[in-house]
């Protein structure tokens, strides 16, 4: 086992169900960046659009109606 400390991070994270395809993927990253920029969150847009992050919960198998997915997108600062 290898420990790591890495530096901390702050994502923005937008859930779904179903099964993960690249134009859903992209399609919830779209959509977390325009919910982020109506908010006046700033975001690392070429992180966002280079390095997507995405986490999924369930087995591989499961029903697509039991399947939670997210789409993580790097926090850069808050508005004041």
């Amino acid at each position: 086992v290898r420990v790591k400390t890495v530096e901390a991070l702050t994502v923005a994270v937008i859930k779904f169900s179903g099964y993960a395809t690249p134009d859903v993927v992209f399609g919830k990253r779209d959509e977390c960046k325009g919910l982020l920029a109506r908010d006046g969150v700033a975001y690392d847009a070429k992180e966002a659009d280079t390095q997507l992050m995405m986490a999924q919960y369930n087995e591989l198998f499961s029903l697509p109606w039991n399947r939670d997915n997210e789409v993580w997108l790097p926090i850069v600062k808050w508005p004041e």
